[in-house]
């Protein structure tokens, strides 16, 4: 990219470059911009907020390529920068994110804590989004053989499912 970019605007078009390139077929370029991005996000809410986006679809892209440690680091980043940052509604989703790739793993007890943590940060504002964690959470306990927590986990989406009046 060009130079005397502000470090923010870099970051930006950096992590659209490396969206893309990922769509492009061009995988190693597109991770090295995606690292470009999280690095030059920046200081403060906005560079948190980039940093962590390009953490999110670098993750996304080594997902899809089996490299499920190295996404699990990244989005690991990128819920810290979206900690960082004091966005709660994209720390959820990064751990909803890495909650579902523990579950594909096969890691169902690293997985329930990430999902217990992204129903934390959803409630009071988002119940709807609350009460599909709740459901991850059952699969989970279902799969462990934990009947009772399963059924419980239900009985908590059900309930939240209620006050948003589906």
């Amino acid at each position: 990219l060009q130079g005397g970019l502000e470090p923010a605007v870099a970051a930006l078009a950096h992590n659209a470059r490396g969206v893309v390139r990922a769509m492009a077929g061009a995988v190693d370029d597109a991770l090295h911009d995606f690292d470009a991005a999280a690095r030059q996000g920046g200081e403060g809410a906005a560079g948190g907020t980039v940093a962590g986006e390009a953490n999110v679809n670098r993750a996304t892209l080594l997902i899809q390529l089996g490299r499920h440690d190295d996404a699990e680091g990244s989005l690991r980043s990128a819920i810290a920068a979206f900690r960082a940052a004091g966005d709660a509604a994209r720390e959820a989703r990064s751990l909803g994110t890495l909650g579902g790739l523990q579950f594909g793993r096969g890691l169902l007890r690293e997985a329930l804590p990430l999902y217990r943590k992204a129903k934390e940060l959803l409630l009071p504002a988002q119940p709807r989004d609350a009460a599909r964690t709740h459901l991850n959470m059952a699969e989970c306990h279902l799969w462990l053989g934990e009947r009772d927590a399963a059924r419980a986990q239900l009985e908590a989406a059900a309930a939240l499912d209620a006050i948003c009046g589906s």
